[in-house]
């Protein structure tokens, strides 16, 4: 008989280990992380939007949507076939609840590292990812708020930061010259858009 496993990678916990500890540490000591912790943690959340991107798109593609999420908002995917006899490893995203974290932990890095943390989101290319997770992935009212307002904090914190948004925001919202169409407006890319009204306003 067949039968499947949930995983959790090393880098997912380290992720909501890292969070956690640079949330409480800052909220209840003051204590600012160390730089390499900051990486750490980047290193960690860019892989799980990349992944979970992935699965988004993969699934999109392919017109499936049997068992992309669960209850708490997580893509479910499987690492590996099912056939009789075998076990099937099922990787488990992180849910809302941690990514809500991850764009607290955004925000309080921003306003305690600043430069040192903006580099490491450069490095990263965290507002690229954040913006295409934002704009592709199916999420509650509450995460879609939260991520949009972490990310106009990362695009208005430096040049750098605010060029790598427009970019990408160009890159997703703007159809190809003589196309003639372009992607399919979501509702989630529909409320992308009003939330950041003000700051596209702001910048044209």
């Amino acid at each position: 008989m067949s039968s499947s496993q949930e995983i959790m990678t090393l880098t997912q916990q380290d992720l909501i280990s890292t969070s956690k500890s640079i949330e409480e540490s800052w909220r209840k000591r003051r204590i600012v992380p160390d730089i390499t912790v900051v990486e750490l943690w980047a290193m960690s959340f860019q892989e799980e939007l990349l992944s979970q991107l992935e699965v988004y798109s993969s699934n999109r593609d392919s017109n499936s949507n049997s068992q992309l999420t669960e209850k708490d908002g997580a893509p479910n995917v499987s690492l590996a076939g099912t056939s009789s006899g075998t076990k099937s490893a099922t990787r488990k995203f992180i849910g809302e609840s941690s990514l809500l974290a991850c764009t607290e932990v955004l925000k309080i890095l921003l306003r305690t590292n600043g430069e040192k943390s903006a580099e490491v989101f450069t490095r990263f290319h965290l507002a690229t990812h954040v913006t295409k997770y934002l704009m592709r992935a199916p999420m509650s009212k509450k995460m879609r708020d939260a991520f949009a307002s972490v990310l106009l904090e990362i695009a208005g914190y430096n040049s750098l930061l605010l060029e790598e948004f427009l970019s990408v925001s160009h890159e997703l919202l703007v159809f190809p010259e003589g196309s003639g169409s372009g992607n399919v407006v979501t509702h989630n890319k529909c409320s992308w858009r009003g939330c950041s009204r003000p700051f596209f306003v702001e910048w044209m």
